[in-house]
């Protein structure tokens, strides 16, 4: 029969008559010789642990701080890819729906941005024609909204007449003109 199983059934009130009897037999020569140390003044104590010295503690120390300084560039390594990770996605996400949100091609914003700057010119007193107008640059540029269902692209367009030169901004969701800045 095992002690342990025994002692732990006799815990928990489920020992056998031959457990507890075998566990209360056990109790009583632990105690007793409790008592013999007791009586013979012998007394029972753990080794001295030894003193480091200062080297070993210096060491020791090295090490800890070493430790430290891993768990911490650890956890601020997995920190940093999670919030990585979670931007991604919504990022993404916003991306996805800014692309599903497009209406109007590069080529429909173009001819949108030279028709409003038409209209610009011919209310300050300039009258030109689209044909005049030259597309020296485009960007495509992503617009991040909250919801981001809401999120959209947008051209921006270098548009040159002669010397002058104007940036027109077209919202892709309705090919509106959303700005025209005169370059200076």
């Amino acid at each position: 029969m095992n002690f342990d199983e025994a002692f732990r059934h006799y815990r928990e009130g489920t020992a056998t008559p031959e457990e507890i009897e075998l566990v209360r037999d056990e109790i009583a020569k632990a105690k007793a010789l409790s008592s013999l140390f007791d009586d013979e003044g012998i007394s029972v104590t753990p080794a001295p642990v030894a003193e480091a010295d200062a080297e070993d503690l210096k060491k020791a120390k090295k090490r800890f701080r070493i430790k430290v300084l891993i768990i911490v560039a650890v956890s601020i390594v997995v920190a940093l890819l999670v919030i990585a990770s979670v931007l991604g996605g919504v990022f993404g996400s916003a991306a996805t729906y800014a692309n599903d949100s497009v209406r109007y091609t590069k080529n429909e914003c173009l001819g949108n941005a030279k028709i409003a700057l038409v209209d610009f010119l011919a209310n300050k007193g300039t009258i030109v024609t689209a044909d005049e107008i030259e597309c020296d640059d485009v960007d495509k540029k992503f617009n991040y909204e909250v919801p981001i269902q809401e999120s959209y692209y947008t051209y921006k367009y270098e548009l040159e007449i002669g010397e002058d030169e104007y940036k027109v901004i077209v919202d892709t969701r309705d090919g509106e003109v959303l700005k025209i800045n005169v370059k200076k």
